[in-house]
């Protein structure tokens, strides 16, 4: 009888694990299937979204003390800014070593609209400055006699603004306070120095809705796997707001603070990972 019962809780055990091995691979299938697969997509900007860029800009960066410092008035000209915005983005789509990429929506998204369809949900500019590899030169673009054109007609249309200052926007003496400030910057310099050059975020901009959304590190993260491949640091400038974001892929803070009113915008750098 004894040896009846040791079998059957022999077995009962065995019964007992292997069911609980059936539970933990079914469990594991479910949290494989269910997993969400990656949301969003980048995409070099193409020239049917770049009209789009203006607003998404003017409406991401509207509180940024940055701009409400520089741009007092923004809100009472908001085409104003957006008219610099545009200028802004024609000149960089026309300078060689340039990338501007977009952040997509996928229909995998929650905030997916079928009505829609794939809505841009941020933007990111980066610049290669310095020596770069030769073999680095397709990811950035080349230089052209049309391009050349359009860097001259920027700039002399931006000119001929600043000079007249015909942006209402503008306090063109805090401006010319803030061109000062950044020539006694030493960041650039500091990310020079190992003689390799270094990419720069000029912008970064992501749609209001989708802020805080996992958008403006998925930029991001575009821009600091290219410096790691090519083995090159980042810079840029950051308002107190995108700081987090920044340190939490390796940034870490340089430069100057230019004024408190201004949010406090430091330079960063990021040294490349290998």
């Amino acid at each position: 009888m004894s040896h009846i019962s040791v079998s059957w809780s022999e077995g009962s055990a065995s019964f007992l694990l292997a069911l609980s091995i059936q539970i933990e691979l079914l469990s594991f299938k479910e949290v494989c299937i269910c997993y969400p697969p990656p949301y969003m997509h980048l995409v070099t900007l193409p020239d049917s979204l770049a009209p789009e860029l203006p607003s998404l800009s003017v409406a991401a960066f509207e509180d940024v003390p940055f701009i409400n410092f520089l741009r007092p008035k923004h809100r009472e000209y908001p085409e104003y800014l957006r008219q610099h915005v545009a200028w802004k983005i024609r000149l960089k789509r026309n300078q060689p070593r340039n990338v501007i990429k977009v952040c997509l929506s996928d229909d995998s998204d929650e905030w997916w609209d079928e009505e829609v369809g794939a809505e841009l949900l941020g933007y990111a500019v980066w610049d290669r400055r310095g020596k770069m590899d030769p073999k680095d030169g397709g990811i950035w673009g080349n230089d052209s006699l049309s391009k050349k054109f359009e860097r001259v007609a920027c700039s002399l249309e931006n000119g001929y603004i600043t000079f007249f200052e015909l942006d209402p926007t503008v306090s063109y003496e805090r401006n010319r306070a803030f061109e000062a400030a950044k020539k006694a910057d030493r960041t650039l310099e500091e990310l020079s120095l190992d003689g390799k050059g270094h990419m720069w975020l000029f912008d970064l901009a992501v749609r209001p809705k989708y802020q805080r959304k996992g958008v403006g590190k998925k930029l991001l993260q575009w821009g600091v796997n290219r410096a790691d491949q090519e083995g090159v640091a980042i810079g840029l400038k950051a308002s107190s707001a995108g700081l987090n974001l920044y340190k939490s892929v390796g940034f870490e803070e340089k430069g100057v603070e230019y004024a408190e009113a201004m949010g406090n915008p430091v330079g960063m750098i990021r040294q490349p990972r290998t």
